[in-house]
């Protein structure tokens, strides 16, 4: 199988080794420890991951079978001693997908590269390989859903549009250290977020992704950024705004005025489907904590509170998160279609929690 990808793992070599990595990251030795690790493992995880992810484009879509289907692959993966590479769940990804590893190679390559610096070790409680692994995961699962009910038409997401939504799900944390935007009570707009971009830039616009792309890329990755929690400022209200002013009802929105968005996203008022991108993005994002399983949510809960250093994880935090960072919903159609009927069952457990005492989950 390494075969199928020489020549992508060839030019991926040649830009490591070209591209001086940043002195606020990891040095070159890193990136190419984990080239050689990644391309060692390649034919077993591929494989590996092919199976995995064959759930997903199965002709069995019921919402509640890919549940089960995604629970037991997450377990899958927290017990493996050695768990599949990010590249390899994105390769195995651009397989179903149906995009050659050596033709239309503006799309794939620039998304390999992305998984393979996705790779890097990162070894936070939370925001670490397996959290970039579950988003892309999750970002295939809502792309695959959003175009069968998008079969055609300016929302179907094609080729450009997939292989840009799973470069950002793999890099979209990449570099991660733990902290967040608000620093002495000051709020920092998208710093986390920006970071991970500056980060990645050089060796995306190296393997083909165009200036257009990648400013696209970085609105997405803004987007993600949810503090300050519930405030109309943070990136991820703003764009939530603009997907309703696109997407919802004709009266829940009057005009580009009443969006409210910073010049960094002003973009957003007049570009529907990087919105609709966007929103997956950010979805895929926070779905493995809010929209999979009551106990999958727990445990992330447990790990997001460890990376803080924090002694406990108490379920008002975790209602804090749904209510107010998910808004209590999803909003696209594909996350919706995965895992409404999910977070309003978890929505309910995790409020009997905090009824009951308010105990922690650690």
């Amino acid at each position: 199988m390494l075969n199928d990808f020489q020549h992508s793992f060839s030019e991926i070599k040649k830009y490591l080794n070209s591209i001086p990595a940043s002195d606020d990251w990891v040095d070159s030795g890193a990136l190419l420890d984990t080239f050689d690790y990644v391309s060692y493992k390649f034919d077993d995880h591929y494989q590996r991951a092919l199976v995995d992810l064959e759930y997903i484009f199965s002709d069995n879509t019921d919402a509640i079978y890919q549940t089960e289907q995604t629970v037991l692959l997450l377990d899958k993966w927290a017990k493996s001693d050695d768990p599949v590479s990010i590249f390899s769940v994105v390769a195995a990804a651009l397989k179903y997908f149906n995009f050659s590893s050596e033709q239309g190679e503006n799309d794939t390559l620039p998304t390999l590269m992305a998984a393979m610096l996705a790779d890097v070790p990162n070894i936070l409680d939370y925001h670490n390989n397996r959290h970039f692994c579950k988003v892309v995961l999750h970002t295939i699962r809502m792309i695959v859903t959003h175009n069968n009910i998008w079969p055609s038409g300016q929302n179907y997401l094609d080729n450009s549009k997939t292989s840009l939504l799973i470069a950002a799900a793999a890099i979209h944390d990449l570099g991660h250290q733990g902290g967040g935007n608000i620093i002495d009570r000051k709020y920092h707009m998208a710093q986390v977020e920006r970071r991970s971009y500056d980060l990645v830039y050089p060796y995306l616009n190296a393997a083909g992704f165009s200036e257009d792309t990648l400013n696209d890329m970085k609105v997405m990755l803004t987007t993600t950024d949810v503090s300050p929690f519930g405030d109309p400022i943070s990136p991820v209200s703003q764009m939530r705004r603009a997907y309703e002013f696109h997407y919802g009802s004709a009266d829940e929105m009057g005009d580009h005025a009443a969006l409210m968005l910073s010049d960094d996203l002003s973009v957003l008022a007049d570009r529907s489907v990087l919105c609709l991108m966007c929103l997956i993005l950010h979805e895929a994002d926070i779905m493995n904590s809010a929209a999979v399983d009551y106990d999958i949510t727990c445990h992330e809960s447990v790990s997001v509170s460890r990376e803080l250093g924090l002694s406990h994880a108490l379920p008002e935090g975790t209602l804090l998160f749904l209510e107010r960072i998910c808004a209590g919903k999803m909003l696209s159609d594909s996350a919706r279609y995965l895992g409404a009927a999910n977070l309003a069952k978890i929505l309910q457990r995790v409020m009997e929690d905090y009824k009951s005492g308010n105990k922690s989950y650690m």
